[in-house]
């Protein structure tokens, strides 16, 4: 919401929430108008709103980002005035690149990923959708990030690392070799914790 409030997107409509506790009660000064079935409602009484996904889990963001394409939204993508993004990189639609984040030259960052407070993505990285980059991770030059993978607060990821999809990269982790699908890394230097469905 803060992010919100500092772009030119215009008034906060409100917020939906599955937590049937907080419908009707106000978080930060907007309204929680109910549960993410309500956006069909919107849909056709506001068709011209736009849907920030400000949804941390990975899985849960791919859900909800689908739903609201195929009622025919559009999430912009969402930059902090104080993030540095290069001009010759490409932000997908629905990604949210919050404060004090950089994203270097020739990076791509796919559908709906969240570059965390403090993150570095330098440059020529890809990121593939509904990926997270945790605050302060460092991702260095020519890093590739299959979709769907959480990358920890505070790791750090050497120049041309491949991590599969579905991954997750412990906080604070040290990547050196390219990590498979499905798998979780921890520690300095990363090694494999188990293997993820």
């Amino acid at each position: 919401m803060d992010l919100l409030r500092l772009l030119p997107t215009g008034p906060l409509h409100g917020l939906l929430d599955d937590n049937a506790a907080l419908a009707g009660t106000a978080i930060d000064e907007v309204r929680v108008l109910g549960p993410l079935r309500l956006l069909a409602t919107l849909c056709q009484a506001k068709p011209m709103l736009h849907v920030a996904l400000a949804i941390g889990d990975n899985a849960a963001r791919r859900r909800v980002a689908r739903q609201v394409s195929r009622l025919g939204f559009t999430c912009p993508p969402l930059v902090h005035p104080a993030a540095v993004v290069s001009s010759a990189a490409l932000i997908g639609l629905g990604s949210v690149v919050c404060a004090g984040s950089f994203v270097g030259p020739g990076s791509t960052v796919g559908t709906a990923v969240i570059i965390n407070t403090h993150a570095a993505v330098d440059h020529d990285c890809r990121l593939e959708d509904f990926v997270h980059i945790g605050p302060g991770a460092t991702l260095a030059g020519g890093v590739c990030v299959g979709s769907g993978t959480l990358v920890g607060a505070g790791a750090t990821v050497i120049p041309g690392i491949r991590i599969g999809r579905r991954c997750i990269i412990g906080a604070g982790a040290t990547v050196i070799h390219d990590v498979p699908a499905g798998q979780t890394v921890v520690g300095c230097p990363a090694r494999p914790v188990r293997q993820r469905c």
